[in-house]
């Protein structure tokens, strides 16, 4: 799962992506943001105050959507 932000206008600025920690070791509130060629940790909270440009989603399959309260599927 990741969210990117665009800081600037429609002329000019600058894109950064929280991205979720992958894995099955992460827990469900660890973050980074990436920018360029920086990376660090980052919190939900900075995570969801951020203003999102694009949203994107990782499926969730098989046993692990009995936790998920809400699953969202886009079929091209």
């Amino acid at each position: 799962m990741a969210v990117v932000v665009h800081h600037g206008d429609m002329h000019s600025g600058h894109f950064v992506t929280y991205r979720r920690v992958p894995g099955p070791r992460a827990g469900p509130g660890q973050w980074l943001w990436v920018s360029d060629d920086s990376v660090r940790r980052a919190s939900l909270q900075e995570v969801l105050a951020a203003s999102a440009y694009l949203l994107f989603y990782e499926r969730v399959r098989g046993a692990m959507l009995d936790t998920v309260a809400c699953s969202i599927d886009y079929t091209f």
